[in-house]
């Protein structure tokens, strides 16, 4: 699906300042830690960061196929705080939730 127009960022992401602090560290480290209380949005800074990390590495070497990790404790963890939350978080556009045979579930972003 081609994307007409370019998209800022901030304005898909609605990231509050902790959340774009630890993007800032993130983009700038190889290792992140993103804690504290309830409340800072670190579950949905997971689910958006690394979508950001692809998008930077797709255009640094222009490689197709490249793959992020999201992990919880468990299963039923993983998909109460994040995969039942792709699907509404996400736009359309981006890519699709899907379960592959060769790769398993995940968020496929789109060519």
């Amino acid at each position: 699906m081609e994307i007409k127009e370019k998209i800022k960022w901030s304005e898909l992401t609605h990231f509050y300042d902790k959340q774009k602090e630890a993007t800032r560290v993130a983009d700038q480290s190889t290792y992140t830690l993103f804690g504290g209380s309830a409340g800072p949005g670190k579950s949905y800074w997971l689910r958006w960061y690394p979508i950001r990390w692809l998008i930077r590495q797709f255009n640094e070497t222009k490689k197709l196929g490249i793959t992020a990790g999201l992990f919880c404790e468990d299963y039923p963890s993983l998909k109460d705080r994040h995969i039942s939350k792709m699907q509404f978080e996400f736009p359309a556009w981006l890519g699709t939730l899907k379960d592959d045979s060769k790769t398993g579930l995940g968020f496929y972003l789109n060519k």
